[in-house]
């Protein structure tokens, strides 16, 4: 039997005729060749991506996501740019180019999107940590958010999905090198969703199954440490002492950058932006401080968060309220941050939310003299704000706010004379004395 060969995509054969041999010869060699190319009938269209058979096409797709196990949240990077900005664009880094090309050719055409966005999310799921899932609960990605969790990503996977940068300026001030460090911690699309604002979202991972329970904490970056290893012959007469660079790189944990927004996040008043301790924050905690309109997530993303705006600031009642209640009515813990055994009731007073503050007196029965792991009442609280206020801007409206918590905490039965652990009072922390007096 004889077997045909075909060729799908055959190449253009050339052939070249001359007279006879040394007319052949004579012609090359001054440059002139006497040639007939002769193209051969295609068989058929050359087929385009979008008609290959899907399998073929995974196939592609696997190839340029290239090995596992090498996922860009495992790994530091260095990034050179002029622009001292430079960490806050992706492009900087390579460590997700792979990801990146695959996700542009799914958006060449509907049909290769819907072959190929399924293989992404698992990938995502199998590698990144579902971090498609994640940074969507903190974006608003309502569609991206339900897509992961179709694909099988865990409503309650862990955030991988932040950095850390180091920059120093190289080169003579030509470049400024960053160093991207990656960061692990136990904050949940969740807790995202929560302190992002974006109530919807939390209805969303919630009817999904979310914890609303589940304890974060503020994280860690990681980093390689390259350690030298002293090494001498066993030989004395042959001994030679050197320094050889260990091949084996390890792993090692270190506390957030001092600038580190995460920082903040996990703040429930100002002294404590220097603890590395903080954590067992629960959803409650971040819905309690969440970010308001659109300045405020803007300026957290861009690192504007320092020491004296990890507070939250003043919304329209009943915003953060709506939330609380949501998160509250699903099993969130009133204590909202293990660390210091934070309350739901200290954290509405030190942010002077009156509304919340009558909720969970009123409502849920709290008692107006709870205290913290320290003693403080929510009186303490109110004093530590107040404190920091009065140094401020004068006509703060947060200000006046915290004066009329003091009043629903008296009206409450809230005790004035209480002392916390260190025998402090919180007129002697620095509450007014005429917002004690009653009218």
């Amino acid at each position: 039997m004889q077997h045909q060969s075909t060729t799908l995509w055959p190449a253009p054969e050339t052939a070249i005729t001359a007279t006879d041999t040394n007319e052949s010869q004579s012609a090359c060699a001054v440059g002139i060749v006497k040639s007939t190319t002769t193209t051969p009938k295609r068989e058929g269209p050359r087929p385009t991506l979008e008609q290959m058979p899907p399998e073929i096409l995974l196939l592609i797709v696997d190839a340029m996501f290239g090995d596992r196990g090498s996922s860009g949240y495992n790994t530091t990077e260095k990034s050179y740019c002029k622009d001292e900005n430079c960490w806050k664009q992706s492009v900087c880094y390579s460590k997700f180019s792979r990801e990146r090309d695959v996700i542009r050719l799914a958006a060449t055409c509907k049909k290769l999107h819907n072959i190929i966005s399924p293989a992404i999310f698992k990938h995502d799921i199998r590698e990144n940590y579902s971090s498609a899932l994640i940074l969507s609960a903190k974006s608003g990605l309502f569609n991206v958010v339900l897509q992961a969790l179709e694909a099988g990503a865990d409503v309650d996977a862990p955030d991988r999905t932040g950095f850390d940068f180091h920059q120093e300026v190289c080169d003579s001030q030509v470049n400024v090198e960053t160093e991207r460090f990656p960061v692990s911690s136990s904050l949940t699309a969740l807790h995202w969703a929560a302190f992002f604002g974006n109530e919807d979202m939390m209805r969303l991972l919630i009817g999904r199954g979310a914890n609303t329970n589940a304890r974060a904490d503020m994280g860690t970056r990681s980093y390689l440490n390259e350690d030298e290893v002293y090494w001498s012959d066993e030989d004395e007469e042959d001994r030679t002492d050197k320094w050889e660079e260990d091949e084996i790189d390890e792993w090692e944990e270190d506390s957030l950058s001092s600038d580190h927004p995460q920082r903040a996040m996990f703040c429930h008043t100002n002294k404590e932006y220097d603890d590395q301790n903080r954590c067992g924050a629960n959803a409650l905690f971040f819905a309690l401080k969440a970010l308001h309109g659109r300045s405020e997530p803007l300026e957290w993303r861009t690192r504007s968060v320092y020491y004296d705006k990890q507070f939250a600031r003043r919304a329209p009642d009943g915003w953060r309220l709506s939330m609380a209640k949501l998160l509250i009515e699903h099993g969130s813990s009133l204590i909202t941050r293990e660390y210091g055994q934070i309350h739901a009731l200290h954290q509405a007073s030190v942010y002077g939310q009156t509304d919340i503050v009558r909720f969970v007196i009123d409502e849920l029965g709290t008692d107006p003299n709870i205290r913290d792991e320290d003693k403080n009442t929510p009186l303490h609280y109110v004093a530590i704000e107040a404190t920091r206020r009065q140094r401020g801007e004068a006509g703060d409206m947060q200000f006046q706010d915290l004066r009329k918590t003091t009043q629903l905490l008296l009206d409450r039965g809230a005790d004035p004379c209480l002392q916390n652990s260190k025998g402090l009072t919180s007129e002697k922390l620095g509450l007014p004395r005429k917002w004690l007096e009653r009218a």
